[in-house]
This record gives structure tokens, sequence and C-alpha cells, in this order.
């Protein structure tokens, strides 16, 4: 069987719309959380909330936490958005660290 360079490289071109999907099973949607906070806790002196933060959650939403919640919703992936406790600088630290 001869294959032309054009038959080859339109082939190639389509191989990743062809996806991995077994004949007859469905392929479920990616599914992303776009607002996911971080908090280390209102009792954790490494990263305090700031005095002017508008709510100050007392328990912590640590990344393994929510990691978790999100397995345990479908959840693929998610992006991290900066919470107001903080105003500016620790939510960066917390990130970080994580």
């Amino acid at each position: 069987m001869s294959v032309t360079r054009r038959e080859f490289v339109a082939s190639a071109l389509a191989l990743p719309f062809v996806g991995n999907a077994r004949a007859g099973e469905a392929k479920l949607p990616v599914v992303v959380d776009t607002h996911l906070h971080c908090f280390a806790g209102k009792d954790d002196p490494k990263f305090p909330y700031h005095k002017d933060g508008p709510y100050q959650p007392a328990d912590p939403a640590t990344p393994e936490h929510l990691l978790k919640c999100m397995a345990d919703g479908g959840v693929d992936y998610a992006i991290v958005v900066h919470p107001e406790p903080y105003q500016y600088g620790a939510a960066r630290d917390i990130l970080t660290a994580a």
C-alpha cells in the first residue's frame, strides 16, 4: 500500500481531533472550576488575614483539601483566584507554599 505525502500530512493533522475514546464510549466533557480560593485559616500566623479583609473564614481551605473536593466533585482543573481576606500579598505566598 502506497501513501502519498499529501495523504500522510492530512492524516497526521487529523490525529489530534480523533481522541482516545473507544468505539461506543461517550467522551466526558472537561470540568473547570473558574473561581477557587485557598485560605490558610484565621488562626494561621504564617498567613494572617488583612485587618480590612471583608470576610475571614475560620477554617482553612488548603490546596490538598480543595484537590480532594475537586476529585469528589468530578472537577478536572481549577483557576485559583486571589481571596479578599488577604487583600494583597499573603495569598501569593500561600500558592507558592502549596
